[in-house]
């Protein structure tokens, strides 16, 4: 329902690894369809919501018991949101 708001000028990050959740599945194809900006950050260049979009990050994390390690998706996500708040600080000195 949310996706209904979003458009050109957002854009979503989608995270999910194998099995794929339904809902980020879908929430990817319909903001393709809609045209909205889409990061994935997944598994799989072959995985449901990689191939959503044009270009998606791709982690291998390790599991201990079946259970997934998260320290490689997180300093993937934190480095993403630094270089943008690192673009907003250029923009606001006047560079490109």
């Amino acid at each position: 329902r949310q996706i209904a708001a979003f458009g050109p000028r957002d854009v979503i990050v989608a995270i999910s690894f194998a099995p794929y959740a339904a809902e980020v599945v879908a929430l990817c194809d319909t903001a393709a369809a809609r045209g909205v900006p889409l990061v994935a950050i997944t598994d799989s260049a072959e995985g449901a919501i990689a191939r959503a979009v044009p270009d998606a990050v791709l982690v291998r994390e390790g599991t201990i018991n079946d259970i997934r390690a998260i320290a490689v998706t997180s300093t993937v996500i934190q480095t993403i949101f630094a270089a943008l708040g690192l673009g907003d600080a250029e923009v606001e000195r006047g560079g490109n």
